[in-house]
Formats: structure tokens, C-alpha cells, sequence
């Protein structure tokens, strides 16, 4: 049999007008007391009063938090996808971001002073123009117009 103290209250409010327990089953008197004490409560404190129940089936000694077990704890692997998901987010908005660079270099005429569609080392020499020219002002906005975000 496990034991605990709970605090009994007399309604203020219409539905509440009748004596009726408080939520919550503290360990000791004095958590109750305090409890009790602070007036916080919906209702007048009457009285602290000790139960009892049989907690033989139960998964612990105690009533815990109202969070089942299982979500007080994220799982190993839980965490191991959550950061390979967003490595593999972070990527794909990088490689956006590269291809909106290019696209745009592309568009505006960036590196086409000397290119000649019939020189394949001319085609070579845009294309590695092309890669390392910075089109806009900052990564971030290729990323954004790549994204379709703007």
C-alpha cells in the first residue's frame, strides 16, 4: 500500500460548491500543508488528509508526473536522425543556393566578355567563371530566391 496527503477544499464558484479533493497527492504533510497554505487554490482549504491505495500493479512506488514515460526520454536514435535530417536540409539549401548563383551569373551576362560557342576551352573558361562568380551580395538571398521564398 502506498501513502500520500491531499488537501480537502470547499467550492467558491457555482460548480463548485460541495467539498471536494484537491488534484494532487503529495508525499509528505508538510508539501500538503504548504500547498494549502499558499492559496493559490480554487476554493477554501478545510482539512489535509492522508490516503491510501494499492499500487501493487503500478510501474513505480510513486505517482509521477503527468507525462506518460515514454516522452520524458528521446531515444538515441530519434536524436540520430533529427541531426541527419537536418544535415542532409542543410545541404540541399547549399547546393540551391550554388545552382541560384550560377543561374543568375547566367542570366545577368556574368563572364560572357570572351565566350565563344564553338571553343570548347572558351566554354571550359565560363563555366569556371560562371562557378566562382558571386552574382548577388550575400549566400543568403540566393538561398531565397532559389528557395522561391522571394
Amino acid at each position: 500500500m502506498a501513502e500520500g496527503w491531499t488537501i480537502i477544499f470547499e467550492g467558491q464558484k457555482s460548480l463548485l460548491h460541495e467539498r471536494h479533493l484537491s488534484g494532487w497527492v503529495h508525499k509528505t504533510y508538510e508539501d500538503a500543508d504548504r500547498t494549502a497554505k499558499r492559496g493559490t487554490q480554487v476554493g477554501n482549504p478545510l482539512g489535509i488528509v492522508r490516503i491510501e491505495w494499492d499500487d501493487t500493479k503500478a510501474q513505480a512506488p510513486w505517482p509521477s508526473t503527468s507525462i506518460p514515460r515514454r516522452l520524458n526520454r528521446v531515444s538515441l536514435p530519434m536524436i540520430g536522425l533529427t541531426v541527419l535530417l537536418l544535415a542532409a536540409l542543410g545541404y540541399s539549401i547549399t547546393a540551391v543556393a550554388k545552382l541560384e548563383n550560377y543561374r543568375y551569373a547566367n542570366f545577368v551576362g556574368l563572364c560572357a566578355d570572351s565566350y565563344d560557342v564553338k571553343s570548347p576551352t572558351s566554354r571550359i573558361k565560363r563555366e569556371d567563371c560562371l562557378m566562382r562568380s558571386e552574382a548577388r551580395t550575400s549566400w543568403w538571398w540566393n538561398a531565397a530566391y532559389g528557395l522561391g521564398l522571394l
